[in-house]
């Protein structure tokens, strides 16, 4: 597929909870409502901003 722009797709899994554990305080109940998505933990104490993220940056 040509690029079509100054925007690429990078593929990149989200992460255990073990790994979320480690990297950011997770417990399991804030790992199961928001996801290992490693960009997006800092944002977690601010819901709004962690949807924004979720919803502009993921696909």
């Amino acid at each position: 597929m040509p690029h079509s722009g100054p925007i690429g797709i990078t593929r990149l899994g989200h992460w255990r909870f073990a790994e979320m554990q480690e990297a950011f305080d997770f417990t399991m109940e804030r790992f199961i409502f928001y996801g290992g998505y490693p960009d997006a933990a800092p944002l977690v104490h601010d819901e709004a901003r962690w949807a924004a993220y979720v919803s502009d940056a993921l696909v």
